[in-house]
Formats: C-alpha cells, sequence, structure tokens
C-alpha cells in the first residue's frame, strides 16, 4: 500500500521537491538585494534621518529625540577612523546585519556596562586573541569582539567597526553625523519639543544609491512571490489530477468495511509524510549549495521556516480536501452499494 502511495504520488513528490530548492534560492535572491539596498544607505534602514550634531548634547536627549529606537554616531570623521561607528537600539527597532561569526548587538546589551565590539570581516586578521577570546584595539583601549560581519559581496559593511554607543558616547567628538531610527518630521517635532533645535542640523537626505530610482527588494519581491505561487499552483494541479487514483483506492476499503476516517488517515497521513519529507530534502541541499557564499541571519532563518510549514500546509491541506471530496462522492452516489 505505501509503495503504491509513494508512486501514484511520485510527480507531485518530485515538483514538490525542486519547489522546496526553489523556495530556498528565491528567499536567499530576496534577502540579497534587501541588504543590498541597505548597504546603499549606509547600512540603515529607509526609515531613518541623517543629522549633524553641532551642540552639547546628552545621550539620554538623542534617545528621547528618536523616540528610543535606534542611534548611530560616527566616532571620528575627519581621520582614520570613519568607518567607526557608535550604536544604539532598543527593544522597540529591529537592526540586524548579516554575521559571519558570533553575534550582532542586541537591545539588552545597551542596557549594561561592558566593552563588546562588532568588526567588519576585513577587521578580522587585525584582531588579537586572549583567553579564547578576540580583541580589538581602538585608541589604546581593549574591545572584546563578538561578533564579525560582513556580505557575499564587497561592500562598506567590512570595514566598519560597531561599538556600543553607551560605552563611548562621552569620547565622541561633538560636531559628528549621527543617524535616528525616526522619520525627518518626527525628529524635527521632537528637537522643537525639547528646545534643542540648536544642537542638530536635520538633513533631509533620500535613501541613497540606485533606492531613489526604484525600489529593488520590491521588484525581486514580486518576482519571487510569481516563481513561489506558480510552484505552488504547479504543484497542486498535479495533486488534484493525480487524485484520480482515489477511485479505485476509495473502493477496496469500501469493501474492506473501513470507515471513512480511517480512509482519510490511512492515504492522507502517508502523502503528508512524502511531501513534507520531498520539500525538506530539496530546501536542505538548496541551502546546502548556497551556504558557501550567504549567512543567514536568525530573523531570516525563522521567515524561512514559517513559510515553509505554510506551504506544507496547503499542500496537505488541499490534498486532504480532494480526497474527502472524493470520499464523500463516492459515497453520495450510491456505488458503495455495488461492493456490498
Amino acid at each position: 500500500m505505501k509503495k503504491e502511495i509513494f508512486l501514484k504520488n511520485l510527480l507531485p513528490i518530485v515538483l514538490i521537491f525542486i519547489m522546496g530548492g526553489v523556495f530556498v534560492i528565491s528567499s536567499k535572491v530576496y534577502y540579497r538585494q534587501t541588504m543590498i539596498e541597505q548597504i546603499s544607505n549606509d547600512l540603515y534602514k529607509k526609515d531613518v534621518t541623517h543629522c549633524m550634531q553641532k551642540g552639547k548634547i546628552q545621550l539620554s536627549q538623542m534617545i528621547d529625540i528618536c523616540d528610543n529606537t535606534f542611534l548611530s554616531k560616527i566616532l571620528d570623521e575627519k581621520g582614520m577612523y570613519n568607518n567607526v561607528r557608535g550604536i544604539y537600539f532598543s527593544s522597540n527597532y529591529s537592526y540586524c546585519l548579516p554575521v559571519i561569526e558570533g553575534r550582532f548587538f542586541h537591545s539588552s546589551d545597551f542596557k549594561k556596562e561592558n566593552n563588546y565590539v562588532v568588526v567588519g570581516q576585513n577587521w578580522k586578521s587585525k584582531l588579537y586573541v586572549k583567553q579564547n577570546k578576540s580583541y580589538y584595539k581602538y585608541l589604546g583601549k581593549e574591545y572584546e569582539v563578538i561578533g564579525i560581519v560582513g556580505f557575499d559581496i564587497p561592500s562598506k559593511l567590512d570595514d566598519v567597526v560597531f561599538f556600543n554607543l553607551v560605552n563611548v558616547f562621552e569620547e565622541i567628538p561633538e560636531n559628528t553625523k549621527i543617524v535616528m531610527g525616526e522619520s525627518f518630521n518626527k525628529v524635527n517635532q521632537n528637537l522643537e519639543q525639547l528646545q534643542l533645535k540648536d544642537t542638530m542640523d536635520v538633513l533631509d537626505i533620500p535613501d541613497t544609491g540606485i533606492s531613489r530610482i526604484w525600489s529593488i527588494p520590491n521588484i525581486y519581491s514580486f518576482l519571487v512571490s510569481v516563481t513561489y505561487f506558480s510552484c505552488m499552483v504547479g504543484v497542486l494541479f498535479t495533486i488534484y489530477l493525480k487524485s484520480y487514483y482515489y477511485n479505485n483506492l476509495v473502493k477496496v476499503f469500501k469493501m474492506l468495511g473501513f470507515r471513512n476516517r480511517f480512509i482519510y488517515w490511512k492515504i492522507s497521513v502517508l502523502e503528508a509524510i512524502f511531501y513534507i519529507i520531498a520539500f525538506a530534502v530539496g530546501a536542505m541541499i538548496a541551502y546546502t549549495f548556497i551556504m558557501n557564499d550567504f549567512s543567514f541571519y536568525q530573523e531570516f532563518f525563522y521567515s524561512i521556516i514559517g513559510y515553509a510549514i505554510i506551504s506544507c500546509i496547503i499542500m496537505i491541506g488541499f490534498n486532504f480536501m480532494v480526497l474527502e471530496r472524493k470520499v464523500k462522492k463516492f459515497i453520495k452516489g450510491g456505488e458503495k452499494y455495488d461492493f456490498l
């Protein structure tokens, strides 16, 4: 019985196997283009405001200006450390970059004293190790490296160093660029309410790079969606076509006196197992091939798992509905009396 069900589902299984690989590869393409646009916007999201500090201001006031979301301040814009930045973000603001080794900052890291730093992959050869921990030295001070970031293409991310802004704020020159995780209008409104307008120049800078013309991630999102739904429609159509073999199978089960619930369970569970295995194997093979030049980070990995589960639920649910319809049609037509 298992062998027969497997052979009758061979075409859907092959298509689902291919769909699993297409799903992971398409997701990678979308994620990669999203990261490229983020890199073109100076490593920040689109919902940020670029500012220039021109007066004395406390860190707590900066946090109020950005509504306790995100802050990034360049440590030394004129010197050799123009890629060195202090950052801060709260649990209200999701910010993460692709990590090659270790981890990126968590929002909890900014609530306690530490000497953590995250560096780009070009700094890896310049780090030194003590007691199984990597360290980076900046202006004579040692900082523990908790993560190394990078991408599968050369980018400005490779040369950037991220500090915990809370720990280095007092050492940063005043007149340097700041990026805030709020809209242009909201930052201006907060500056006026806090009477800090004289301490900050808010720069009305649009997204840089190609995102000024169009949103590449939106285009790739559309293409990925079309590819995914085309594969899904093909799989569902194939599942429907192969359902005609249920006619004889249902007759046999009915002749043997099995109840409808058992028929659903016996057939649909076996097919569901075949579909899940095929999808998982296809996805894992694709994942293995792209791991050499691509780093998944936690948020993206969880989204893939979520969409994979939804895909399997759709396929299995549709298959069950087709089977149930066949059984009910068989019973309604009175065909069962021919075999009793």
